[in-house]
């Protein structure tokens, strides 16, 4: 699959092209479009001409194919547009500082001269990985300005039930999250 492909194939579609040009590297695209759920990235390709015939298909055609409606198609184009967009903001900036920042705690916890407590310290200390959560979690996590694991751990269940659109679902999540670096949330 040629990256150019999509770009040539979608030349006449109003917006994309805009979207394209200013916000990717076309060279990514094919990643991109490869972490796609497979009847979406097979949707992509049939609508973009990405088989190998180049030609375009239109919305109704797509859909009549995929026995899908012509909506939902856009969504599925949306999707690949957010993909887009994620890969080339500071979301995915920060996400891999956070990274790096975690394997340089993870090396500095391998240091056997530092005690028990140092560690919790540590890992406390440890930023969280918006990549690891629910696009719920993330949106409170932001809007609460979370940003370690000690913030984290030092909430209440209650507290974390408070936050827009959290429930139980979400709060084991964030309890399971937890107790992988060995914390929990503070007691009532």
């Amino acid at each position: 699959m040629n990256p150019q492909q999509i770009y040539e194939g979608a030349y006449e579609e109003e917006g994309l092209k805009d979207i394209l040009v200013a916000a990717f590297d076309l060279d990514k695209l094919e990643d991109v479009i490869k972490k796609l759920k497979p009847r979406y990235r097979d949707i992509i390709i049939t609508r973009y001409g990405l088989n190998g015939d180049g030609s375009l298909t239109s919305l109704s055609d797509t859909a009549k194919i995929y026995n899908i409606t012509k909506e939902r198609v856009r969504q599925i184009e949306g999707i690949l547009f957010n993909k887009i967009a994620y890969e080339t903001s500071h979301y995915r900036q920060k996400e891999e500082e956070i990274a790096d920042k975690f394997d340089e705690i993870n090396r500095s916890l391998e240091d056997h001269t530092l005690s028990h407590e140092e560690k919790k310290v540590k890992v406390k200390e440890m930023p969280l990985n918006p990549g690891a959560f629910s696009g719920r979690i993330r949106k409170a996590i932001r809007r609460s300005n979370i940003q370690t694991l000690g913030d984290l751990a030092n909430k209440t269940e209650k507290q974390i039930l408070r936050y827009k659109n959290l429930s139980y679902v979400s709060l084991k999540e964030i309890k399971d999250y937890l107790h992988d670096f060995g914390l929990r949330l503070k007691n009532q």
